[in-house]
């Protein structure tokens, strides 16, 4: 019975050490795990925010910057598109004051009494036989007025017709066609009209 009561007292000294350990272990692990939350993650969450800062700046800065360009292109554009109407302004102009490409055109001329051009004999033969009809010659006259050549685009039916107003329109004299007041060469298509009610043939110009 003595020995009992004399275990008793060191074994309730053993629990009673094992639980004041127990009790400053997890008050160390607490105090640890506090000072790791408040200690270590204020400077992180501070210098997350200190960037989302700074990338705000920048992107407003960025997009003030954008905005100011654009206002320089398009004042840049109005000035181009107002410089290309001014330019389109004064070539219309120039074109119908005296660019030889918008300049007037006029065809040669063999009708002129200066010219003394016979007309083409009407042949006896297609006369007592009823010939008549129109035939279309191609002339290209030179830049002086001669003939450079005479080819019959369309005939009037009858070779006979076709080759008196041929041969006559080959000895003819020309004012030459001109443009922007100066002669050129030019072809031309000449119809000369072969018709009984007629003495001599017509050519139409």
């Amino acid at each position: 019975m003595s020995r009992n009561h004399a275990l008793l007292p060191e074994h309730d000294y053993r629990k009673t050490g094992i639980w004041v350990s127990v009790v400053h272990v997890v008050g160390l692990v607490l105090i640890a795990f506090w000072a790791v939350l408040f200690a270590s993650h204020p400077e992180p969450i501070v210098m997350m925010a200190e960037m989302v800062d700074r990338e705000s700046s920048a992107m407003v800065q960025t997009i003030k910057k954008q905005a100011v360009r654009d206002q320089r292109q398009e004042k840049k554009d109005k000035v181009v598109t107002k410089e290309t109407a001014v330019a389109q302004e004064q070539a219309s102009v120039k074109n119908v004051a005296g660019d030889p490409a918008a300049a007037p055109v006029h065809m040669p001329d063999a009708g002129a009494s200066d010219l003394h051009n016979p007309k083409p004999p009407y042949p006896p033969v297609s006369r007592s036989k009823g010939e008549q009809g129109t035939v279309l010659l191609k002339v290209c006259v030179s830049a002086t007025g001669s003939v450079d050549s005479v080819d019959i685009a369309k005939s009037s039916g009858f070779v006979r017709l076709d080759r008196s107003a041929n041969d006559t329109v080959e000895r003819w004299r020309f004012h030459p066609a001109r443009k922007g007041g100066n002669p050129v060469a030019m072809c031309y298509q000449l119809p000369i009209r072969f018709s009984l009610d007629q003495l001599t043939p017509a050519a139409a110009q």
